[in-house]
């Protein structure tokens, strides 16, 4: 293929490379902003983010002036991941920067915690929505100005907004007296907005050096209209992907150095979100243990590491296995910038390859329209809509999409290891596993998930993913419902501890969640995926992996006996 014409192509931002349908090529035309961002002040009529260098760190100095200590950033999505992966990747910068603390959920419990953690007077909140709609932050901003309202007469001075021009929430913002609105090019999806005000207000806060991470994407940005496919970085793995789908293998199994790993959430958005869709798409696979002998031929791998690290045997195996495999490496964590392009760049070519648009999310409405369509109920009945359930046993209930009610042929007799043993035993490449959680996220039920995608992984042979609810939603939640129908999930409530009241709407952040839940599980099962969701009571952890315990030894003395 000659790619001259397509790189001046997707350069001159020429739509017609990922549909002939004029409406949808439109709407694309309003997504290709993120071309510009990193493009030098000397060129004529940009809109780049060289621009705002000087606004920006000006308006970091007058933040610290005030004696803000903590940043808190209130997003969904795109516009809370890449600030996230800054906070876990960068070393606190406490003389330039403040401590920056991302809240994308709507469990109460995670809320509680984290507030105990602020001084709310020593606090700035960034409220972040490229819709200026999204339920999530704005449900936070409203519990959170609550609070402050108790104690400052002015507590819109502890708010700053990142949204596009017209939005609520920038008229929000100036009802209640923010300190300042950023108004992000509005031709950027979410999830091509790292290098916009969405990443680089954040980043500055935290005390990163925007000019330095800009010069990295900057860079990158320069090999990226090469004509050569050997000599464009974006190009190059935009083909590696697209090419290896077309194959058969779906799974992007993407392996990162320990210091990068927060940067696999980011990367898991953008590639779902964007090439799950239409019956097709790449499923990214991030936080696996690397287990050679449980790979089936759908997968291939991208390693991102740092040039001075020692190559990994693991590596080696892979290679000496035949299967595909490219190796990034890093300078240093600023070069980060450069990869937040290099990935939007491979995943825009990716798209055009496999005839995929990348700059939609169709499915996504889907799932909010159900939680908006409960939450409705819950105010009108205050109860939420629970179905019965296929088995309940003490402290548990089990609830199973349509498509999965034949695995139910002795209902009467089944426990719920054995219905689970049942739902395991159908999973085979290239299907995959996904853990869909809904409790609070923190480090003692990240290593349970992280155990038991090791366990079942090995087991099964198959890939294996684990989400948060509601951050999946926005995130792998469209190649769930859009992608090829391959996915098994496990859908996972429960009481929590402690919860907080969403104040004005009659509700709290535990019943928004649960709301959420339920309406991706009927999405799910609308769409005729495969889902089981577990709702456990007291003792969850525990519960859980006895329940998978039991499951996984039942499914082993089934292969056995077969």
């Amino acid at each position: 293929m000659a790619w001259q014409n397509f790189i001046n192509r997707l350069w001159s931002k020429d739509p017609t490379l990922w549909s002939t349908d004029k409406s949808i090529q439109l709407k694309i035309a309003n997504r290709l902003g993120w071309l510009d961002l990193v493009t030098e002040p000397k060129v004529s009529g940009t809109l780049g983010m060289w621009n705002h260098l000087g606004a920006i760190n000006q308006f970091v100095e007058e933040i610290k002036k005030r004696n803000y200590t903590t940043a808190v950033l209130l997003g969904m999505g795109g516009s809370s991941l890449s600030p996230w992966v800054l906070s876990k990747v960068f070393p606190p910068q406490k003389k330039r920067g403040l401590r920056l603390l991302v809240l994308d959920t709507s469990s109460g419990a995670q809320i509680a915690t984290l507030e105990k953690e602020l001084n709310l007077r020593q606090t700035l909140f960034i409220v972040s929505s490229k819709s200026g709609k999204t339920i999530e932050p704005l449900s936070l901003f409203e519990y959170f100005y609550h609070q402050l309202s108790k104690q400052s007469a002015k507590p819109g001075n502890h708010f700053i907004a990142i949204t596009d021009p017209g939005t609520n929430l920038e008229m929000l913002a100036r009802e209640k007296g923010f300190l300042k609105s950023w108004l992000n090019p509005p031709d950027i999806g979410g999830r091509y907005s790292a290098l916009s005000f969405f990443g680089l207000i954040p980043a500055a806060l935290l005390g990163i050096n925007l000019g330095k991470l800009l010069q990295r994407a900057e860079e990158m940005a320069e090999k990226c209209k090469k004509s050569s496919l050997s000599d464009n970085p974006g190009l190059k793995l935009g083909k590696f992907m697209a090419d290896n789908l077309k194959s058969g293998r779906d799974k992007l199994t993407i392996l990162l150095d320990p210091q990068l790993q927060a940067f696999g959430l980011w990367l898991e958005q953008l590639i779902a979100e964007s090439t799950g869709k239409s019956g097709n798409g790449i499923v990214p696979i991030v936080g696996e243990k690397f287990n050679r002998t449980a790979y089936a031929q759908d997968r291939f791998f991208v390693y991102l590491g740092f040039s001075t690290s020692t190559p990994s045997a693991d590596l080696e195996s892979l290679r000496k296995s035949g299967y595909p495999l490219e190796t990034l490496l890093l300078w240093d964590k600023y070069c980060l910038g450069s990869e937040f392009f290099r990935w939007e760049m491979a995943t825009a070519v990716a798209g055009s390859l496999i005839g995929i648009n990348p700059f939609d999310e169709p499915n996504v409405a889907e799932s909010k329209k159900n939680t908006s369509e409960i939450l409705e109920e819950y105010k009108l009945t205050g109860r939420l809509p629970e179905p019965k359930p296929i088995i309940a046993e003490a402290g548990a209930k089990v609830y199973l999409s349509e498509v999965l009610k034949p695995i139910l042929d002795d209902q009467a007799s089944a426990s719920i290891p054995e219905l689970m043993s049942r739902f395991f035993s159908l999973i085979k490449p290239p299907s995959y596993l996904s853990f869909l959680a809904y409790w609070p996220e923190n480090q003692r039920i990240k290593r349970l998930f992280c155990n038991w995608q090791a366990k079942l992984s090995s087991h099964l042979s198959v890939a294996t993913t684990v989400g948060f609810g509601p951050r999946y939603l926005h995130s792998t939640g469209q190649e769930h419902k859009g992608g090829e129908n391959l996915g098994y999930f496990i859908i996972i409530t429960g009481r929590q501890e402690e919860d907080r009241q969403i104040p004005g709407v009659g509700y709290s952040f535990n019943q928004l969640q649960m709301a959420q839940a339920l309406g991706d599980f009927q999405a799910l099962s609308e769409k005729g995926r495969r889902v089981i969701r577990l709702d456990l009571d007291a003792n969850k952890y525990i519960t859980l992996s006895k329940f998978l315990s039991s499951a996984l030894a039942l499914a082993k003395e089934k292969m056995k006996v077969a």
